[in-house]
């Protein structure tokens, strides 16, 4: 599904994220469905730690990857790890507990993870989630009520990019993917003063030095 340009733009500055590692992985979208039937299931590719929804181009057809259960990944301790849903949780809006909020308005609350998704000396990729209070739709009309964006920042340089981002139906990343889209390149920016990218950049680096 492609994005309309102002999507895009808003997902350059408001951010979410994506998991970069799943221990269930499966070698067809059947047998995903069949072990989560109620979730849904996305394309992990193993080798750039990205992700891909269905109707993407490169859904299922990367060298290297894997289905998955998109639910089933959460972040523990800063590391990407996969967990069965339980049955207290299945059906229930997503818990904040792994989420600090860092601005709210009153159209929206931007969240960021509580710890960093992976971290290489100054590098730091954050996850971030834009939770709306009213439904927004895409240029097809697809309605959605939050979006997620992983972003990696150099904490030293202070310089961000957006490496990927999926809209859902529901609050908190909950329900059918809307929209997604992956950049294959992203451009490095840098990180304005007094922007929503500068509160998550303190909250991936802190003073400058990655955590």
């Amino acid at each position: 599904m492609r994005l309309n340009k102002r999507l895009v733009a808003m997902l350059a500055c408001c951010l979410i994220a994506f998991p970069a590692i799943a221990a269930e992985q499966f070698d067809s979208e059947q047998v995903a469905q069949q072990h989560c039937p109620s979730d849904t299931v996305i394309w992990l590719n193993l080798r750039s730690k990205s992700v891909h929804a269905k109707g993407q181009p490169w859904y299922g057809r990367t060298q290297v990857g894997a289905y998955i259960c998109r639910k089933e990944v959460v972040i523990k301790g800063g590391k990407v790890v996969v967990d069965a849903p339980s049955e207290k949780s299945a059906g229930k809006p997503a818990d904040k507990s792994g989420w600090r909020k860092v601005v709210e308005d009153d159209g929206r609350t931007v969240y960021v993870a509580t710890s960093p998704a992976a971290k290489d000396g100054d590098m730091v990729t954050i996850l971030s989630l834009v939770d709306l209070k009213k439904a927004s739709a895409l240029s097809d009309g697809t309605a959605y009520l939050s979006w997620e964006t992983q972003y990696r920042f150099d904490c030293r340089k202070r310089l961000s990019r957006v490496e990927a981002a999926s809209m859902y139906a529901g609050n908190m990343g909950n329900g059918e993917v809307a929209g997604s889209v992956v950049y294959d390149a992203p451009e490095w920016k840098p990180v304005a003063k007094g922007s929503n990218g500068e509160l998550l950049w303190k909250a991936a680096c802190g003073n400058g030095k990655a955590r």
